[in-house]
């Protein structure tokens, strides 16, 4: 884990509905792909499924703020690495504050985790993990999104140093 590595990871699909009229609740499903690549830790090699509570609401008296939040779980597939047996549960979470700089764009950092995804000694594979999400989001049109973001890990060791991602989210 001490040489850089570089790559597409593997691809999350997920479908979320609002729950009841006001839309401050919604429940949110996701599969992930094994579409990275084991060999240079893009991938797991494993089809994960994960069920998400999620919550968001404006900040009273200042307009353009939000904030959201969500906790859920995730089924872990097994795994193709060697020597990590990740099937099972892992609980996930997040808290995310967001600020509208314009009609088009989003700007906003996010704090997620999650349990340990295996029963290993190595830390980044057998501790909860913390990191830290700043980005923003881009309306292309009234149903796509670009989302652009740099994630760093807040506990060391439990995540991978720095990642960046970009994301493209269709509206149905």
């Amino acid at each position: 884990f001490t040489r850089s590595r570089q790559g597409i990871g593997d691809v999350t699909l997920s479908a979320q509905r609002r729950l009841g009229s006001e839309g401050v609740w919604a429940l949110a499903g996701h599969i992930k792909l094994p579409t990275g690549s084991i060999r240079n830790l893009s991938g797991s090699g494993a089809i994960d499924f994960g069920l998400n509570l999620l919550w968001q609401q404006p900040i009273t008296d200042t307009p353009g703020w939000s904030w959201r939040g969500g906790v859920g779980v995730v089924a872990l597939g097994e795994s193709d690495l060697a020597l990590v047996d990740q099937s099972g549960l892992a609980w996930v979470a997040h808290g995310e504050v967001r600020y509208r700089l314009n009609r088009r764009v989003d700007l906003g950092g996010r704090i997620e985790g999650h349990g340990a995804l295996t029963d290993s000694n190595l830390e980044i594979l057998g501790s909860p993990a913390l990191w830290l999400v700043t980005g923003g989001e881009i309306r292309i049109s009234p149903q796509w999104r670009l989302h652009i973001s740099v994630t760093e890990d807040i506990k060391v060791e439990s995540a991978p140093d720095v990642t960046f991602n970009l994301g493209l989210q269709h509206k149905f």
